[in-house]
C-alpha cells in the first residue's frame, strides 16, 4: 500500500557555506541542523528514496540543498490526499528560524525549511519539542 501524506526531513550540514539554490539564487547555510516540510501525494516511500538518493537531477529546492547535506531521519504524518505541508511549516515557524521562498514557490508561506542549530541531532522525538504530534518515524536506512 503507498503512503501519503506529509513528511518532515531532518537534515544536517556538517559545515557552513553558500548554496546555489535554483532561482533562488545563492543562500548562505549555517552549519546544524535543518527540518523541511513536504508533501507526497504519490508516495512518501518514493520521495525519500529520492530525496536520500545522490544521483539525481537538481529540481527542487531541497535537491540542492541535499547535495551539500544528508538527511538524518524523517518523519511521517499519514494524511491521505491532502497537502498539509504548510500547517506543519508553520507549527515550524513558531520556534524555528526560516530560510525565507524555501521549497514554498508553490504556496503563500514563507518558506518549508527552518534552522534547529546545532542543539537537534535527529534524536527520537525531535518533532514533539515543536507542536508536531502523532507523527510515524520512519527508518530511512531500510530505504
Amino acid at each position: 500500500m503507498t503512503v501519503k501524506g506529509v513528511y518532515i526531513l531532518c537534515i544536517r550540514l556538517r559545515k557552513s557555506r553558500n548554496i546555489r539554490v535554483g532561482r533562488l539564487g545563492d543562500i548562505f547555510f549555517r552549519k546544524g541542523t535543518y527540518l523541511y516540510a513536504g508533501s507526497a501525494l504519490g508516495g512518501i516511500e518514493a520521495r525519500l528514496k529520492r530525496h536520500i538518493g545522490k544521483d539525481k537531477k537538481l529540481h527542487w529546492h531541497i535537491d540542492y540543498l541535499l547535495d551539500k547535506a544528508h538527511v538524518i531521519t524523517a518523519a511521517i504524518l499519514r494524511a491521505g490526499d491532502k497537502r498539509n505541508e504548510c500547517a506543519a511549516a508553520r507549527k515550524l515557524s513558531r520556534v524555528l528560524t526560516c530560510v525565507p521562498g524555501f521549497g514554498s514557490g508553490d504556496c503563500g508561506c514563507g518558506g518549508h525549511l527552518y534552522y534547529a542549530g546545532d542543539a537537534l541531532h535527529g534524536t527520537g522525538g525531535f518533532l514533539r519539542e515543536y507542536g508536531l504530534q502523532k507523527w510515524e518515524y520512519f527508518n530511512i536506512n531500510r530505504l
